[in-house]
């Protein structure tokens, strides 16, 4: 599912890098999970 358009960090907001950090730090999220959830964003924001 590629889009064409490069996301940089820039494109993501504070608050949801930090929310995706936070489900990582708690065991929500693995690494990789975390990877697939910022690649897909925002298909796959709760």
């Amino acid at each position: 599912m590629e889009s064409g358009i490069k996301r940089t960090q820039r494109d993501y907001t504070l608050a949801f890098k930090l929310s995706v950090v936070d489900q990582v730090e708690k065991g929500e999220l693995t690494y990789k999970e975390a990877q697939h959830h910022i690649e897909y964003w925002p298909i796959t924001l709760h």
